[in-house]
């Protein structure tokens, strides 16, 4: 026991462990330390201790491998001496930073040239320790981050550019114009160029996508060897480029640009053993002068690029206020038609083909229609054309004799008795190299006889590519399919077309039938077609009967069948069903298709009207549709009569009837400028294809008692003098006006 207390209390013995722990102590710390130093050693990320007038006081060796410069070369020099610059004014600030709030950590991505010369970027994470007694200064570490940013911004790039041209894409080019307009703020000028390549759908369709791909890659580089990188050139979409262009001085500067572009495409396009010669339409819009907002712009770049189609192609258009209703529609049908099919907008319409003498059903026609959210239901033959110039045709085709399969097969089902259907094909199916067979397989998927199939196509069809049409027309009929020539007669080679390709059906031109009672010529005319059509064994059919005198004529003159509103107007597929099943439809007595308008009028308001003798010109503006302001068009139209709730007017555009498209009207009357706004409350189409609106106004009693009092001023004139003429007065029909005005 003794011997433990001394072992306990030996000074010597606690001493000697003492030692033992400090030294183990020691060892950890050395451990420690050494794994430190291995540690920044082996770091890719360089360690560095600042005075905060910059000096170096300790910078690690990854120094060497990342910046290039050697621990010796840096130590006791001043961390500015390695940047200039723009650089250099980042890392002072960045100092100044934690200086003047030692909690604060600052980091920023500074590009660095090495000493090598060779670019780098590097992160730089900076924290004040100047009061750290183990420190002393201010810590500052570098990152080489060079291969991430690359790696970012190839993703970026590829996000941003098109594969096939290289060229900024759509997504790109709505920054930039964003980017524009911020910048510019309304001081500055910049022109908006959206350029389409005409009839590129027809190059992909005859000659496959390569040789297009090939026309987009060499128009792409014709574009960028014109344009100084100033300019900003971008791949929109498919056929579509769009330019940003700054420029000193008139709009005339943009004008030339815009011609030199087109001239770009004079030059044929050689691809392989095919030289393809090309045209282009473009439509611009200019800032600020056009709008501020990039969505404006965008809008009115495509409405002045549909504006320069519909002129003719290879034209160039600058927006103006002055650009019609028909140019903003045809826009909005353009960005809105490859949605209609998935958003259950498209739909037919079916009407019968009677034999004209036993009134038997001997046929329908497939109709198709467009049930827009803005525009109401808009005729095939609106946006029939924009399908092609865009290539979503062949898409829609294919849905389109699905559609007619699905609904011929449920008839079937319901057991309808059988009959032919007719359906328009578009002449860019030609061009496709598998057509016939894409037909003849979905009908085949939907277990179905091809013979029930009328293809139904005009004589534009037939004018390109002959052989490959007449093959694949000959190829349809040989499995029953018939194939009519629609709207014969106004085509300047129908007679050609009749001895080169094999013709089931004639369908004659509701133009003729329209005046037939009216115009010798067009009786001549439609005599010699049906003589003709006998001699050749070739069924004709008359299109758009709508009177008995029409039907009376055609009958005397042995017309074999036809259709019309005189059998009643286009009927839904389960509507149908109920005529069809009755296997004959007999012609009903319309009202007179030239009915007193006034007559509708009356049962419509509770105003008197001043009906003018001659018709009032106007200028119309659409400013809302469903409550949003769009505020465009300046489109001329006639007013046939006013009224204190409304008025009467006639258009060449087919308006939807709804109480939340409203419209503005701006005509000269009593020598005054007046302006009215109102919204179609009804609308009728003539024989001419014009349309005949009602209009209800919207407006506050202080400006009907106004408007009521000058009309009443107007009657009394009108009584003193039979011809008012204090008015924007026009002395020509409409039909004659608004032929003189689209010319």
């Amino acid at each position: 026991m003794n011997l433990i207390k001394e072992k306990i209390h030996n000074p010597a013995i606690e001493t000697e462990e003492s030692e033992t722990v400090a030294e183990k102590m020691q060892q950890e710390i050395d451990k420690m330390q050494h794994r430190f130093q291995v540690l920044i050693r082996e770091s890719t990320d360089v360690f560095g201790i600042i005075k905060p007038d910059g000096t170096i006081t300790y910078i690690s060796d990854a120094v060497e491998r990342v910046m290039g410069y050697t621990p010796e070369e840096g130590l006791g020099r001043k961390i500015f001496e390695f940047y200039q610059g723009e650089q250099l004014e980042r890392i002072k600030a960045l100092l100044q930073e934690v200086l003047a709030d030692p909690s604060r950590k600052v980091q920023a991505e500074i590009p660095f040239r090495a000493k090598s010369g060779k670019d780098i970027i590097l992160k730089v994470h900076i924290q004040n320790l100047v009061h750290d007694p183990a420190i002393e200064g201010i810590v500052i570490n570098f990152r080489d981050i060079t291969e991430r940013i690359k790696e970012l911004q190839k993703i970026e790039y590829l996000a941003t550019h098109d594969d096939l041209t290289g060229l900024p894409n759509r997504t790109y080019f709505h920054k930039k114009l964003e980017q524009f307009c911020q910048e510019y703020g309304g001081k500055k000028t910049f022109a908006l160029m959206l350029l389409d390549i005409d009839g590129f759908q027809y190059v992909n369709n005859a000659l496959g996508y390569q040789f297009g791909d090939r026309l987009l890659k060499e128009t792409a580089q014709r574009l960028q060897a014109y344009l100084s990188n100033e300019q900003f050139l971008c791949h929109y979409t498919g056929d579509s480029f769009a330019l940003i262009m700054h420029e000193e001085g008139a709009i005339k500067e943009y004008q030339n640009k815009a011609r030199d572009i087109l001239d770009l495409f004079s030059r044929p396009f050689v691809l392989e053993q095919y030289q393809l010669h090309i045209t282009a339409s473009i439509g611009m819009t200019v800032y600020p002068k056009d709008g501020l907002e990039p969505e404006v712009l965008w809008k009115n770049a495509n409405i002045s690029l549909m504006r320069a189609k519909k002129e003719g192609k290879n034209k160039y258009n600058i927006y103006s206020a002055d650009n019609n209703i028909q140019s903003y529609k045809s826009f909005q049908l353009r960005n809105d038609l490859p949605h209609a099919v998935e958003k259950g907008q498209l739909s037919f319409l079916y009407q019968p083909v009677v034999n004209l003498k036993t009134n038997e059903i001997v046929g329908v026609d497939a109709l198709l229609k467009w049930n827009h959210p803005n525009w109401g239901v808009v005729p095939a033959k609106e946006f029939i054309s924009i399908a092609e110039e865009t290539g979503f045709i062949v898409s829609l085709g294919k849905w389109m004799l699905e559609e007619v399969c699905r609904t011929y097969k449920q008839w079937q089902k319901d057991g309808l008795p059988p009959t032919k259907v007719g359906l328009d094909v578009s002449g860019v199916h030609f061009y496709e190299s598998n057509f016939a067979e894409t037909v003849l397989s979905i009908i085949q998927k939907h277990k179905l006889d091809p013979s029930f199939l009328v293809m139904e196509m005009d004589e534009s069809t037939l004018i390109g590519n002959a052989e490959k049409v007449r093959t694949d027309i000959l190829t349809l009929r040989s499995r029953g399919i018939e194939v009519a020539l629609d709207n014969f007669g106004t085509g300047f080679s129908s007679l050609a077309n009749l001895s080169t390709y094999p013709i089931d059906i004639l369908k004659i031109d509701s133009l003729f039938i329209r005046n037939i009672a009216k115009d010798r010529t067009c009786t001549v005319i439609v005599n010699a077609i049906l003589d003709m059509a006998r001699e050749l064994q070739i069924k004709a059919v008359a299109q758009g009967i709508e009177n008995w005198e029409q039907l009376s004529l055609l009958k005397n003159l042995n017309c074999y069948a036809g259709q019309g509103y005189l059998y009643g107007k286009p009927l839904t597929a389960s509507e149908f069903t109920h005529i069809l099943a009755k296997k004959k439809c007999r012609p009903v007595r319309p009202k007179n298709t030239d009915f007193d308008f006034e007559d509708l009028e009356k049962q419509r308001r509770e105003f008197f009207r001043i009906k003018f003798l001659q018709f009032l010109e106007a200028d119309m503006t659409v400013l809302e549709i469903k409550g949003k302001k769009v505020n465009v068009g300046n489109t001329k139209v006639l007013i046939k009569n006013i009224g204190p709730g409304g008025l009467c007017f006639i258009s060449n555009i087919k308006l939807p009837v709804a109480k939340d498209f409203i419209l503005l009207f701006k005509t000269n009357l009593l020598s005054k400028e007046l302006k009215l706004i109102g919204c179609p409350v009804w609308a009728e189409e003539t024989e001419s294809n014009l349309y005949v609106y009602g209009i209800e106004f919207i407006c506050d009693e202080k400006f009907r008692s106004q408007l009521i009092h000058d009309l009443h001023t107007i009657q009394i004139k009108m009584k003193n003098k039979s011809l008012f003429s204090e008015g924007s007065f026009v002395t020509t029909s409409p039909a004659v006006y608004f032929k003189h005005l689209g010319n």
